[in-house]
């Protein structure tokens, strides 16, 4: 779910910053993704700008002066159509586009460029763009500050939503949410809840189980094109492609109040609306472009005739609004989340509507969202609306929560909780109390059911620092009599998200022979896919990553400890991870080689083993090395090669792992600090020619001498300007701690100064 900062403040009050909003969110526990102030790069280096004077034509090049007023006049190259009189996004040198591309001084075909004129898709605006943006509103003069026309004076919040709480899947939801913890009032849009005419269409709801409710609404006379420039750029920004005002509009309130809708052209339509279960064997084509065959279990939107929609997961096409459009039927309804959910995965479609349906949405809010929806229509679209078709026959009733105020207080066990705290929660939270101590929860908040969801959130509202903590943590110590030492370090590695597999030891021939020249082959096999035994366990792991790949929409991390192969048969444990992790915030978005080799480096940390990696080739490994710890190899790890990834029929980057361990491992149990840490980065510049591995065992021996520096761990890798060629950029995260205080400023800047110049004098160059 992507946020507008200046969006939401119009449907809540607040006085959070953006960066403080961004905390808040946190603390609210709504994970931040992704945070980035929008008009970063292009503040005081974007300007309108005015085409004065085409000085030279040069085929499709056009040289230009373009007069950005107090900035001054500059002359710019461009290949765009343009016009003498065009009001012109004119980006000065020096500005940093969205894309991270800087802008240069520099000559075109012999012609200077004194900065450049922008599209829509160069700020971000539009997936695609020939044109540059050119009809500026006349209010904007030559040398003024574009970027509030352009919704980019703004701040982007991409929010991870947990599924429990698809409320929060919308601007009006997180505004509830905002003014429950921070206070202010909660300011709902504009709406039109009357008619134009007496515009009706029929309705039946065949599957009530399917369908609770449904409604519908018919506009008549609306001219389709282009949405204002607005609409567009706010679209583009949260994530939505523009395609014209009639979808782009049922887009925006999607976004905005997290209920989805969708428009039919009313006159592709035959007879009348019937929510019904397909039959089997009937097709449909989708939006798109895909034909689909369905079956009884999937819920449908059909005219009298043929199914016209997949019911809250896709349209059709033959029903779709294009630009000859004049009359729609808009339906706002209510569909069973499991169904859906069901549907899209038959399907295999997912889409922003069946992603908030199969988490349910909003019962209550199908006739606002439509209510919403037809006021910006008949603004934008000129439309005349006929009244709300609302057929509700399965009524879906408020639930009620018994509270008990007492066993709340005792469960949270905070001084600053009373009953009266409960109250407030419950108030705030806009529950109407039905009976003494018993409460009729929002419909928005479908997550509420007991009296446990209701102490998290009395929690959250006075505030998780004031529960008391007053447990003891212990971690278990390892190593129990019988256990194999693998199965410890499964335990281990589960602790840290992998899930453990058990696979075949049987694996084809084509898929054995590229880890390994001369696999062993059996001698009455079942089949040609099961006639080889496994050389190594990540031979046959990676088809359980496959299988995990193609049914998820995250990746997956998957260990498994056995027999493999070679020579004779041994026992060894193989990891492999790739994919789309699960959203987390600070993290990139897909798992890469470090994330393995945190985890093989804290596995073998925790098993009291000494290591390190040495480069290595392994013809299964587009990059690889090998593992050494008391002198023997006890491993290996790296990035698969893309073309064994695909014999897999994995289309993502793939890191595995293999480990050969023996004896048991030393005990784990330590205390952990009572204190919190203090992070400090640096960074250093080294040939690239010397290897990481020596890299990092300069940074391991100076670590040690460190006091209270308690790890450290690689964070960045760069080459490039302004480094320099034949350079590499190293930044590493300095976690200082202690277990008998909290540390001062001064005692970590001394023990940091003690690292840097145990680096410097090891001859790498620090990095300023």
């Amino acid at each position: 779910m992507k946020l507008l900062y200046n969006v939401l403040r119009q449907y809540v009050d607040f006085s959070l910053t953006p960066y403080e909003l961004r905390d808040f969110l946190e603390d609210a526990g709504i994970e931040v993704e992704e945070f980035r102030d929008l008009s970063e790069g292009l503040r005081g280096k974007v300007f309108a700008g005015l085409v004065e004077e085409i000085i030279r034509e040069d085929g499709e090049l056009k040289v230009l002066r373009v007069n950005v007023g107090p900035v001054g006049n500059f002359q710019v190259v461009t290949t765009s159509p343009v016009q003498v009189g065009d009001r012109v996004v004119y980006a000065a040198v020096g500005t940093v586009l969205p894309d991270g591309t800087e802008i240069r001084k520099r000559e075109i075909r012999g012609y200077a460029s004194e900065g450049m004129l922008l599209s829509e898709e160069e700020l971000g605006l539009a997936d695609r763009s020939g044109e540059i943006i050119r009809h500026l509103p006349p209010e904007l003069p030559p040398g003024s500050d574009p970027l509030s026309y352009l919704r980019l004076n703004d701040f982007l919040y991409d929010l991870y939503i947990t599924p429990n709480r698809p409320d929060l899947l919308g601007v009006i939801g997180i505004a509830y949410e905002v003014a429950f913890l921070h206070g202010g009032e909660v300011h709902l849009p504009d709406i039109f809840d009357g008619r134009d005419g007496d515009f009706r269409f029929p309705i039946e709801i065949l599957d009530e189980e399917g369908c609770p409710r449904y409604t519908g609404r018919v506009i008549k006379n609306v001219k389709v094109g282009r949405s204002p420039d607005w609409l567009r750029y706010t679209l583009n920004l949260v994530g939505f492609r523009d395609i014209n005002n009639i979808v782009d509009i049922t887009n925006y309130v999607l976004w905005e109040t997290g209920h989805p809708l969708h428009a039919f052209d009313l006159d592709k339509l035959n007879g009348r609306i019937v929510v019904r279960r397909a039959a089997k064997g009937e097709r449909i084509l989708t939006l798109d472009g895909v034909e689909r065959q369905l079956d009884e279990d999937i819920l449908v939107i059909a005219d009298a005739e043929v199914p016209v929609a997949v019911a809250g997961v896709i349209g059709g096409e033959l029903s779709s609004v294009g630009d000859e459009t004049e009359n729609i039927l808009l339906e706002s309804a209510y569909f069973h989340p499991p169904l859906i959910a069901r549907a899209s995965r038959k399907l295999k479609v997912k889409t922003e509507s069946s992603r908030r349906f199969e988490r349910g949405a909003d019962v209550e809010m199908a006739p606002f969202a439509s209510h919403r929806a037809t006021h910006l229509l008949r603004w934008l679209a000129g439309g005349q609306s006929g009244p709300l078709m609302d057929v509700y026959p399965r009524r879906i009733e408020r639930r009620i929560v018994q509270v008990d105020p007492e066993r709340i207080v005792k469960f949270l066990g905070s001084d600053g909780i009373n009953s009266e705290t409960v109250r407030e929660t419950l108030n705030r939270m806009g529950a109407k109390e039905v009976e003494p101590w018993k409460f009729e929860i929002p419909s928005r908040r479908r997550d509420i059911e007991t009296w446990q969801d209701i102490s998290e959130e009395v929690a959250k509202l006075a505030g998780y620092s004031s529960i008391p903590d007053d447990f003891t943590a212990l971690i278990r110590d390892v190593g129990d009599r019988g256990r194999t030492i693998y199965e410890d370090a499964v335990d281990f590695l589960t602790g840290r998200g992998y899930y453990e597999a058990r696979t075949y030891s049987f694996i084809s021939p084509d898929k054995a022979e590229k880890f390994y020249p001369e696999p062993i082959r059996l001698a009455n096999p079942l089949s040609e896919e099961l006639s080889t035994l496994r050389p190594y366990v990540i031979s046959s792991l990676l088809m359980a990553l496959s299988e995990n790949l193609r049914k998820s929409l995250i990746g997956a991390r998957l260990v498994e400890w056995g027999s493999a192969f070679r020579d004779g048969e041994r026992v060894e444990m193989g990891m492999v991870l790739g994919g789309r992790r699960r959203p987390q915030y600070g993290q990139p978005e897909r798992y890469d080689y470090f994330d393995l080799k945190g985890d093989v480096e804290a596995l073998l940390e925790y098993m009291g083993l000494d290591y390190r990696f040495e480069p290595a080739e392994y013809p299964f490994f587009r990059i690889g090395a090998r593992i050494l710890s008391g002198g023997r190899e006890i491993g290996f790890i790296g990035e698969i090669k893309r073309s064994i990834a695909r014999l897999y029929d994995i289309k993502q980057t793939v890191y595995a792992a293999s480990l050969s361990l023996e004896g048991r491992p030393e005990s784990a149990l330590r205390d952990i600090p009572r204190f919190p840490p203090v992070f400090r980065d640096v960074s250093f510049i080294a040939k690239s020619d010397v290897p990481y591995s020596e890299i990092e065992k300069i940074v391991s021996e100076i670590a040690g001498n460190i006091p209270y520096l308690d790890e450290v761990v690689l964070i960045d890798r760069y080459e490039g300007e302004p480094i320099g060629e034949g350079f590499v950029s190293y930044t590493f995260r300095l976690k200082f701690v202690s277990h008998e205080k909290s540390l001062t400023d001064e005692e970590v800047a001394e023990a940091f100064e003690k690292f840097v110049e145990a680096l410097k004098s090891r001859g790498l160059k620090l990095r300023s």
